[in-house]
């Protein structure tokens, strides 16, 4: 598997590789190779060590975290097969030791590449040993090979001394960086992962990116979340508390709320960032690796996860009215806190529709549908309203059930203004879920509620839904009088949405008439959408110029059309509109005779889960 491979590590090598080649000229070095938990310092060592293991004599060791470490353990790893090393060891003598590995590292027949892995964990006997070999390191024919995790060791760790006290002209310094998303692509090539969400979870980190690689589908693999648990077990209680709330906090913890919540100390923060779990800012604690707080998170007691959860509202609800919606709904889905699920996520839902983002907005309304007796009825309507208008952008099917749920809702309540909007609005899902037949008898029964109602906006959109009807059912003719007289009262009314959707309606209602005249129609209704702000219009005009152009055998203008509107839909998660968008520039492809790109791109859409309506019988042609 592609995971075993080395990665983004030849300059390190190279490095390595010079030095050993400069020991003769240069004399020994002490080479100090740092970085997090997981980052590939023992696969860098090991790399090297097997390109280079006949033209150097190797020695192996390595620190355990034991709570009583084994004094001079990673030298009882090296005397295995050095039996000069093994006698002064099992005699207690230490000088011996030292002197006799000395004398390994001078031999001048080939050079000697000795290891101590994971020195951050060096007993104090060990480290005494490191400080006389790297000071006299120079005079030898060897390199010293120290690694170590820099998260762990702190500005008063004892191995700092030990560095500290090395000639800076003896020592070479590796710092090991993350993986680039191209590198992690490697790891997890052929595997069913999301390789965004693998960066997400992973930052770049090669074990962790590996582990999910090895177990796709798992979440946090067992091997990942064994390993941060091993290391949170050595904590101190207070500290473990402190890693714990913060692990509920997915976008990291304010140093206040710590205080406040935990009683959290600086010592305890220290402690929490000693052990590389978590960065430790000014302002804000946040784990390092989301796949390491989700760890944390998973070995929580529910009970306990939903006390710290709730904590965590209370705090945020009182620190300030300005706090984000999404995060006080997040918080309080995990906290099974129903009133406060029925306050803050119409709120997220809502911010979200705002900044055009329906995917996230209808996962915060499809969160709050269990608890929807819970809101007040004269809320209900229009937040019901709000959620079908934001999954018409992501699932029709959804969009038509909460549009029949709002029509209920204002039959109930005997509210004909709204009954009849909510009537209006439900008419394009339902021609497309439940046909023609449904959507002409909620348009009649909205145009007989509009007989009866003052004039205003909300009968303007209605004229503009009944022209596109008409067009819908192939009456261009009829569609176009229509259009005509909805966009005279629109723009008398001051609805400009309502204006932009008719001219888009009576645009291609002249086309299929075969005037080419009502390309200029979409053209205004794009400009004016996008002028306006109108996403949803301006989309929609795009998506008619594309497909229209093409009838006037204007290929390359269809094409622009075509990726305009794909650069423009992919800013937000429009899952339906995204997909039209693709599926118009295979097609586009493929009437331009790109047939490899065009046949890569349909083959995709095609094996896809989103509904693409009328082109599907298009695109399997």
């Amino acid at each position: 598997m592609a995971a075993r491979v080395l990665l983004e590590r030849d300059q390190e090598l190279e490095l390595l590789a010079r030095l050993l080649d400069d020991l003769g000229e240069a004399g020994g070095k002490v080479v100090l190779i740092r970085g997090e938990a997981g980052i590939g310092k023992t696969a860098l060592v090991r790399e090297f060590v097997a390109r280079h293991s006949d033209a150097a004599h190797v020695l192996l060791g390595a620190c355990d975290d034991l709570l009583t470490p084994q004094p001079l353990g990673p030298f009882w790893d090296i005397a295995r097969p050095e039996p000069s090393l093994a006698q002064y060891l099992g005699q207690g003598d230490r000088s011996g030791l030292l002197q006799a590995t000395l004398e390994l590292l001078g031999r001048s027949l080939r050079p000697t590449v000795m290891v101590i892995e994971d020195t951050q964990w060096a007993d104090e006997a060990t480290l005494d040993a490191i400080r006389y070999l790297g000071r006299r390191i120079a005079d030898t024919n060897s390199l010293l090979l120290l690694t170590y995790r820099d998260t762990e060791v702190d500005y008063d760790h004892p191995l700092r001394y030990v560095i500290g006290g090395l000639q800076p002209a003896d020592v070479a310094r590796i710092r090991l960086g993350r993986l680039s998303v191209d590198a992690v692509a490697v790891l997890v090539e052929g595997i069913d992962v999301d390789l965004a969400e693998v960066m997400s979870m992973t930052g770049g980190n090669p074990l962790f990116a590996t582990e999910i690689a090895a177990s796709p589908g798992e979440g946090v693999p067992v091997s990942v979340r064994d390993a941060v648990l091993a290391r949170t077990a050595r904590l101190s209680d207070q500290a473990r508390e402190t890693l714990q709330l913060v692990s509920v906090v997915p976008t990291g913890a304010s140093r206040p709320m710590l205080e406040s919540i935990a009683d959290t100390t600086a010592d305890d923060l220290a402690e929490c960032g000693r052990f590389g779990l978590v960065d430790v800012g000014e302002t804000r604690v946040a784990f390092r690796h989301e796949l390491t707080r989700r760890a944390v998170d998973s070995a929580l007691d529910p009970a306990r996860r939903r006390r710290l959860h709730a904590a965590v509202l209370g705090y945020l609800a009182n620190e300030s009215d300005s706090a984000d919606p999404a995060r006080l709904a997040h918080h309080a889905h995990q906290a099974d806190d129903a009133a406060a699920i029925v306050r803050y996520v119409p709120q997220a839902a809502r911010a979200a529709m705002a900044e055009s983002s329906d995917g996230e907005a209808t996962a915060h309304f499809r969160a709050l549908e269990p608890h929807l007796d819970l809101v007040p009825m004269s809320e209900r309507a229009a937040l019901l309203t709000d959620w079908a208008t934001a999954e018409f952008r992501v699932d029709l099917g959804e969009a038509h059930r909460i549009w029949a749920m709002v029509v209920d809702l204002c039959r109930s309540q005997n509210d004909e203004p709204a009954l009849a909007r909510a009537l209006t609005s439900a008419v394009r899902t339902a021609l497309n879920r439940a046909g023609p037949q449904k959507a002409e008898a909620l348009m009649r029964e909205a145009a007989a509620l509009y007989e009866r109602l003052p004039p205003g906006p909300d009968r303007a959109f209605h004229m503009s839904e009944r022209a596109w009807l008409a067009m819908m059912e192939g009456q261009p003719r009829r569609a176009v009088a229509l259009a005509r007289e909805a966009v005279e009262y629109a723009e008398q009314v001051g609805d400009e949405l309502a204006a932009i959707e008719v001219m888009d309606t009576m645009g291609v209602a002249m086309v299929w008439m075969g005037d080419s005249g009502g390309l200029s129609f979409l053209q205004k209704a794009a400009e004016r959408a996008r002028a306006g702000g109108y996403r949803g219009a301006e989309s929609r005009a795009l998506h008619n110029l594309s497909s229209l152009s093409w009838r006037s055998r204007d290929m390359n203008t269809a094409m622009e059309y075509a990726r305009r509107h794909y650069e423009m839909v992919t800013q937000f998660d429009w899952a339906h509109d995204e997909a039209i968008a693709r599926a118009e520039i295979g097609m586009n492809l493929v009437r331009l005779g790109e047939w490899d790109a065009a046949e890569d791109l349909i083959s995709e859409l095609l094996s896809s889960s989103t509904v693409l309506g009328p082109f599907v019988p298009l695109l399997e042609k």
